[in-house]
């Protein structure tokens, strides 16, 4: 996501995805470390020790997946690079939305009367951020993908305020999570996640900025896929 407002417009390239896998990759080693030093003061620690294996191996399977050249390949089949396109967009969340927020959100239910545990409103706020990207996902495919790949001036209509709306939401509510559990894990010093949270921020900010950072050092790197 380098664009606040049109997530599924981001460039995608190698650069990128070293960039964001190294941070969410640190992100998760301090969600294992919090759970592996708390194994004996919460329940459903290995909760959370699955929760990063699966996120770390899905950021390092990732960029041995050729999408990008694919996608590059099959264009003149309009209706399978949108099918594989979608296919891309949506395994972070799908995969975002069971780790950060199904599991976030068990581990705080069973851990609620614990003061080292992972709040409710932050799993429950994961979830409804990646339902949104997920649907957001969909309609920019499926309804909004042909005018902007061909670069056709698009009137405001229903549909691209839904989109909008829909986007802002998620962010929103992605924002909200980890501004929760930041300051939950700094009031009650939970290092480690509270770690977790900066680097989730950062990673937020650096990827939400990444082409203008690319703009200003003139960086023309990668593979583009719109």
């Amino acid at each position: 996501m380098t664009n606040i407002f049109f997530y599924h417009l981001a460039i995608r390239n190698w650069i990128e995805i070293v960039i964001s896998g190294i941070l969410l990759i640190i992100v998760n080693l301090f969600i294992m470390k919090f759970a592996i030093n708390n194994r004996n003061n919460v329940k459903k620690s290995n909760l959370l020790v699955l929760v990063a294996k699966i996120n770390i191996s899905t950021l390092l399977i990732f960029p041995f997946i050729p999408y990008l050249e694919i996608l590059s390949l099959i264009k003149i089949n309009y209706l399978l690079y949108k099918i594989i396109y979608l296919i891309v967009q949506l395994i972070f969340p799908i995969i975002s939305l069971i780790t950060f927020g199904i599991f976030f959100t068990i581990f705080g239910i069973k851990n609620k009367n614990n003061i080292k545990k992972i709040p409710i409103a932050t799993g429950i706020f994961m979830i409804i951020s990646n339902i949104f990207q997920i649907t957001t996902s969909i309609i920019y495919v499926v309804y909004l993908m042909d005018y902007f790949l061909y670069r056709i001036k698009y009137a405001l209509n229903l549909t691209w305020i839904i989109y909008l709306i829909l986007v802002n939401f998620s962010i929103t509510t992605y924002l909200l999570s980890i501004v929760i559990l930041l300051g939950y894990s700094k009031m009650n010093e939970l290092k480690f996640l509270h770690l977790a949270m900066i680097i989730m921020l950062v990673h937020f900010i650096i990827m939400t900025n990444l082409e203008w950072i690319f703009s200003r050092l003139d960086l023309k790197v990668g593979v583009y896929i719109h």
